[in-house]
């Protein structure tokens, strides 16, 4: 390990959406970053990134980015090499439907209580 690379570590935390519509948080040093973005430019550029980089308690980790562009059928996402996408899972098409029914009552909610409504995300309610 070279020194600059101790004085400045590739430290990266990314952190996925919980449940739809929550935000994605990256957050990282310099090094961390950048290291993501040159993934990010290498999967535009030819279809697939990777980067390593060390998470805040040392751990050395890796990133892995997939540029899906065109007309994808719905399988062809499921395919795409992340559990997270997995909806024939019933499990994780149950905690789906909750959520949508979570922002329902939410909105209802809302409505009792004389609350402005949210905007509209992606044409949906």
């Amino acid at each position: 390990m070279s020194d600059d690379s101790r004085n400045h570590p590739a430290i990266l935390h990314v952190h996925g959406a919980r449940f739809p519509h929550d935000a994605v948080e990256v957050f990282g040093t310099t090094a961390g970053l950048e290291r993501l973005i040159n993934a990010l430019i290498e999967a535009v550029n030819v279809g697939r990134g990777r980067c390593e980089f060390v998470v805040r308690d040392g751990f050395e980790a890796e990133a892995r980015v997939a540029c899906l562009d065109g007309p994808r059928r719905e399988e062809d996402w499921r395919r795409s090499g992340s559990p997270y996408l997995d909806v024939d899972d019933p499990v994780v098409a149950r905690v789906i439907e909750l959520t949508e029914e979570v922002n329902r009552l939410r909105n209802t909610v809302r409505v009792l209580r004389g609350e402005p409504r949210p905007a509209l995300r992606d044409g949906g309610l």
